[in-house]
Protein backbone atom coordinates (compact mmCIF):
# COMPACT_ATOMS: atom_id res chain seq x y z
CA UNK A 1 0.00 0.00 0.00
CA UNK A 2 1.50 3.38 -1.00
CA UNK A 3 1.76 6.41 1.24
CA UNK A 4 -1.22 8.19 -0.34
CA UNK A 5 -3.56 5.26 0.34
CA UNK A 6 -2.27 4.91 3.88
CA UNK A 7 -2.94 8.59 4.55
CA UNK A 8 -6.46 8.32 3.09
CA UNK A 9 -7.20 5.25 5.21
CA UNK A 10 -6.11 7.05 8.37
CA UNK A 11 -8.07 10.15 7.33
CA UNK A 12 -11.30 8.19 6.75
CA UNK A 13 -10.96 6.54 10.14
CA UNK A 14 -10.56 9.87 11.95
CA UNK A 15 -13.08 11.95 9.94
CA UNK A 16 -15.63 12.18 12.78
CA UNK A 17 -13.09 13.23 15.41
CA UNK A 18 -11.92 16.80 16.12
CA UNK A 19 -8.32 15.91 15.31
CA UNK A 20 -9.29 15.53 11.63
CA UNK A 21 -8.62 18.65 9.49
CA UNK A 22 -12.13 18.51 7.93
CA UNK A 23 -14.06 17.71 11.09
CA UNK A 24 -15.87 21.05 10.97
CA UNK A 25 -17.19 20.09 7.55
CA UNK A 26 -17.88 16.42 8.36
CA UNK A 27 -20.14 17.24 11.30
CA UNK A 28 -22.39 19.30 9.00
CA UNK A 29 -22.44 16.52 6.39
CA UNK A 30 -23.55 13.94 8.94
CA UNK A 31 -26.41 16.18 10.10
CA UNK A 32 -27.51 16.94 6.52
CA UNK A 33 -27.71 13.26 5.56
CA UNK A 34 -29.67 12.54 8.71
CA UNK A 35 -32.18 15.31 7.93
CA UNK A 36 -32.60 14.14 4.34
CA UNK A 37 -33.17 10.61 5.62
CA UNK A 38 -35.99 11.75 7.92
CA UNK A 39 -37.85 13.23 4.94
CA UNK A 40 -37.07 10.41 2.51
CA UNK A 41 -40.06 8.91 0.78
CA UNK A 42 -40.71 7.81 -2.79
CA UNK A 43 -38.06 7.80 -5.51
CA UNK A 44 -34.69 9.34 -4.59
CA UNK A 45 -32.29 10.11 -7.44
CA UNK A 46 -28.75 10.68 -6.17
CA UNK A 47 -26.68 12.35 -8.92
CA UNK A 48 -22.95 11.88 -8.41
CA UNK A 49 -23.68 9.38 -5.65
CA UNK A 50 -20.05 8.55 -4.85
CA UNK A 51 -19.96 6.27 -1.81
CA UNK A 52 -23.78 6.44 -1.55
CA UNK A 53 -23.65 7.59 2.07
CA UNK A 54 -27.34 8.51 2.09
CA UNK A 55 -28.18 4.78 2.05
CA UNK A 56 -27.44 4.66 5.77
CA UNK A 57 -30.17 7.22 6.45
CA UNK A 58 -33.12 6.71 4.08
CA UNK A 59 -36.18 4.70 5.05
CA UNK A 60 -37.45 1.44 3.58
CA UNK A 61 -40.26 3.44 1.95
CA UNK A 62 -37.74 4.93 -0.50
CA UNK A 63 -36.58 3.67 -3.88
CA UNK A 64 -32.95 4.74 -4.25
CA UNK A 65 -31.38 5.39 -7.67
CA UNK A 66 -27.65 6.26 -7.46
CA UNK A 67 -26.12 7.75 -10.62
CA UNK A 68 -22.44 8.40 -11.29
CA UNK A 69 -19.62 8.43 -13.83
CA UNK A 70 -17.93 5.09 -14.40
CA UNK A 71 -14.45 6.57 -13.83
CA UNK A 72 -15.23 8.15 -10.48
CA UNK A 73 -17.56 5.50 -9.09
CA UNK A 74 -15.29 2.56 -9.80
CA UNK A 75 -11.89 4.20 -9.89
CA UNK A 76 -12.27 6.56 -6.94
CA UNK A 77 -15.11 5.36 -4.71
CA UNK A 78 -15.32 1.61 -5.47
CA UNK A 79 -19.11 1.80 -5.43
CA UNK A 80 -21.28 0.69 -8.32
CA UNK A 81 -24.26 2.96 -9.09
CA UNK A 82 -27.59 1.81 -10.51
CA UNK A 83 -26.96 3.94 -13.62
CA UNK A 84 -23.79 5.18 -15.28
CA UNK A 85 -24.51 8.63 -16.72
CA UNK A 86 -23.57 12.31 -16.69
CA UNK A 87 -25.54 14.86 -14.72
CA UNK A 88 -26.12 16.83 -17.92
CA UNK A 89 -27.95 13.94 -19.66
CA UNK A 90 -29.89 11.70 -17.28
CA UNK A 91 -31.46 8.53 -18.76
CA UNK A 92 -34.68 8.96 -16.76
CA UNK A 93 -38.21 9.84 -17.79
CA UNK A 94 -39.77 13.22 -17.07
CA UNK A 95 -41.27 13.72 -13.59
CA UNK A 96 -39.62 10.60 -12.16
CA UNK A 97 -38.14 11.73 -8.86
CA UNK A 98 -39.67 12.75 -5.55
CA UNK A 99 -36.25 13.83 -4.28
CA UNK A 100 -33.16 14.71 -6.33
CA UNK A 101 -29.79 14.99 -4.58
CA UNK A 102 -26.81 16.84 -6.05
CA UNK A 103 -24.38 16.88 -3.14
CA UNK A 104 -20.87 18.27 -3.76
CA UNK A 105 -21.28 17.68 -7.49
CA UNK A 106 -22.19 20.95 -9.23
CA UNK A 107 -18.64 22.34 -9.04
CA UNK A 108 -17.37 19.27 -10.89
CA UNK A 109 -19.64 19.71 -13.92
CA UNK A 110 -18.37 21.47 -17.04
CA UNK A 111 -21.94 22.51 -17.89
CA UNK A 112 -23.78 23.04 -14.59
CA UNK A 113 -26.68 24.84 -16.30
CA UNK A 114 -27.54 21.65 -18.21
CA UNK A 115 -27.63 19.63 -15.00
CA UNK A 116 -30.11 22.08 -13.45
CA UNK A 117 -32.34 21.74 -16.51
CA UNK A 118 -32.16 17.95 -16.14
CA UNK A 119 -33.10 18.20 -12.47
CA UNK A 120 -36.15 20.25 -13.40
CA UNK A 121 -37.10 17.70 -16.07
CA UNK A 122 -36.94 14.58 -13.88
CA UNK A 123 -38.41 16.21 -10.76
CA UNK A 124 -42.07 15.59 -10.01
CA UNK A 125 -44.25 18.73 -9.71
CA UNK A 126 -44.39 18.19 -5.95
CA UNK A 127 -40.77 17.02 -5.70
CA UNK A 128 -37.77 18.52 -3.93
CA UNK A 129 -34.18 18.91 -5.06
CA UNK A 130 -31.31 19.45 -2.63
CA UNK A 131 -28.04 20.93 -3.87
CA UNK A 132 -24.92 21.15 -1.73
CA UNK A 133 -21.98 23.04 -3.16
CA UNK A 134 -18.76 24.50 -1.69
CA UNK A 135 -18.02 28.20 -1.77
CA UNK A 136 -14.73 28.70 0.09
CA UNK A 137 -12.88 25.42 -0.38
CA UNK A 138 -9.62 24.32 -2.05
CA UNK A 139 -9.34 22.61 -5.42
CA UNK A 140 -10.33 18.96 -5.05
CA UNK A 141 -10.82 15.91 -7.26
CA UNK A 142 -8.64 17.55 -9.91
CA UNK A 143 -8.81 17.82 -12.87
CA UNK A 144 -12.61 17.66 -12.45
CA UNK A 145 -13.02 20.80 -10.35
CA UNK A 146 -14.34 23.59 -12.55
CA UNK A 147 -16.04 26.34 -10.59
CA UNK A 148 -17.17 28.03 -7.38
CA UNK A 149 -20.47 29.88 -7.04
CA UNK A 150 -21.62 32.72 -4.84
CA UNK A 151 -25.14 32.53 -3.44
CA UNK A 152 -26.27 35.08 -6.01
CA UNK A 153 -24.69 33.28 -8.95
CA UNK A 154 -26.30 30.03 -7.86
CA UNK A 155 -29.76 31.51 -7.48
CA UNK A 156 -29.50 33.17 -10.89
CA UNK A 157 -28.67 29.86 -12.59
CA UNK A 158 -31.38 28.07 -10.61
CA UNK A 159 -34.05 30.55 -11.67
CA UNK A 160 -32.91 30.45 -15.30
CA UNK A 161 -33.42 26.66 -15.25
CA UNK A 162 -37.06 27.04 -14.17
CA UNK A 163 -36.45 26.15 -10.53
CA UNK A 164 -36.94 28.23 -7.43
CA UNK A 165 -35.31 28.28 -4.01
CA UNK A 166 -37.41 27.03 -1.10
CA UNK A 167 -34.64 27.39 1.45
CA UNK A 168 -30.95 28.27 1.53
CA UNK A 169 -28.54 27.38 4.34
CA UNK A 170 -25.12 28.95 4.78
CA UNK A 171 -22.64 26.60 6.46
CA UNK A 172 -19.76 28.26 8.23
CA UNK A 173 -19.40 31.49 10.17
CA UNK A 174 -16.27 33.50 9.26
CA UNK A 175 -14.36 32.02 12.21
CA UNK A 176 -15.50 28.48 11.39
CA UNK A 177 -14.67 28.80 7.69
CA UNK A 178 -11.30 30.35 8.44
CA UNK A 179 -10.44 27.55 10.87
CA UNK A 180 -11.46 24.90 8.34
CA UNK A 181 -9.26 26.39 5.61
CA UNK A 182 -6.27 26.72 7.94
CA UNK A 183 -6.63 23.08 9.00
CA UNK A 184 -6.85 21.85 5.41
CA UNK A 185 -3.72 23.87 4.58
CA UNK A 186 -1.86 22.39 7.57
CA UNK A 187 -2.87 18.84 6.64
CA UNK A 188 -1.95 19.32 2.95
CA UNK A 189 1.48 20.68 3.84
CA UNK A 190 2.11 17.66 6.08
CA UNK A 191 0.89 15.18 3.44
CA UNK A 192 3.10 16.77 0.77
CA UNK A 193 6.14 16.67 3.04
CA UNK A 194 5.55 12.99 3.88
CA UNK A 195 5.14 12.05 0.21
CA UNK A 196 8.28 13.94 -0.76
CA UNK A 197 10.17 12.51 2.24
CA UNK A 198 11.19 16.05 3.04
CA UNK A 199 13.12 17.17 6.09
CA UNK A 200 10.19 19.54 6.63
CA UNK A 201 8.00 16.62 7.73
CA UNK A 202 8.78 17.10 11.42
CA UNK A 203 8.11 20.82 11.21
CA UNK A 204 4.80 20.24 9.43
CA UNK A 205 3.93 17.55 11.96
CA UNK A 206 4.40 20.14 14.72
CA UNK A 207 2.12 22.55 12.84
CA UNK A 208 -0.47 19.77 12.42
CA UNK A 209 -0.83 19.71 16.20
CA UNK A 210 -2.69 23.00 15.77
CA UNK A 211 -5.57 21.22 13.98
CA UNK A 212 -7.39 20.34 17.20
CA UNK A 213 -7.21 23.90 18.64
CA UNK A 214 -8.41 25.38 15.34
CA UNK A 215 -11.30 22.90 15.21
CA UNK A 216 -12.31 23.94 18.71
CA UNK A 217 -11.98 27.60 17.71
CA UNK A 218 -14.21 26.97 14.70
CA UNK A 219 -16.76 25.20 16.87
CA UNK A 220 -16.84 28.12 19.30
CA UNK A 221 -17.18 30.48 16.33
CA UNK A 222 -20.22 28.57 15.09
CA UNK A 223 -21.84 28.60 18.54
CA UNK A 224 -21.29 32.36 18.82
CA UNK A 225 -23.27 32.99 15.62
CA UNK A 226 -25.32 36.18 16.11
CA UNK A 227 -26.95 36.46 12.67
CA UNK A 228 -27.20 34.54 9.41
CA UNK A 229 -23.66 33.84 8.21
CA UNK A 230 -23.94 34.60 4.51
CA UNK A 231 -20.71 36.59 4.23
CA UNK A 232 -18.04 33.88 4.41
CA UNK A 233 -19.62 30.40 4.35
CA UNK A 234 -17.65 27.37 3.27
CA UNK A 235 -20.76 25.66 1.83
CA UNK A 236 -24.25 26.37 0.52
CA UNK A 237 -27.21 23.99 0.84
CA UNK A 238 -30.18 24.94 -1.32
CA UNK A 239 -33.57 23.24 -1.36
CA UNK A 240 -35.39 23.66 -4.67
CA UNK A 241 -38.72 23.04 -6.31
CA UNK A 242 -40.16 23.58 -9.77
CA UNK A 243 -41.41 27.09 -10.44
CA UNK A 244 -45.15 27.30 -9.87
Amino acid sequence: MNITRQLKKISNFLINTPIHPQWLLARHDKYLLSEIGKKSNGIIVDIGAGKQKILNHITSKSAYIPIDYYTTSIGWYQHQPAIYATAEALPLQDSTADIVLLLDVLEHLPNPELSLLEIKRILKPTGTAIIKVPFMYPIHDAPYDFSRFTEHGLLRRINQAGLECDKITWLGTPIETGSLLINIALAKSLADAIQEKSWLTLLNLAFALLILPFNLLGLIGSIMRTRKSDWMPHTYIIQLKKCS
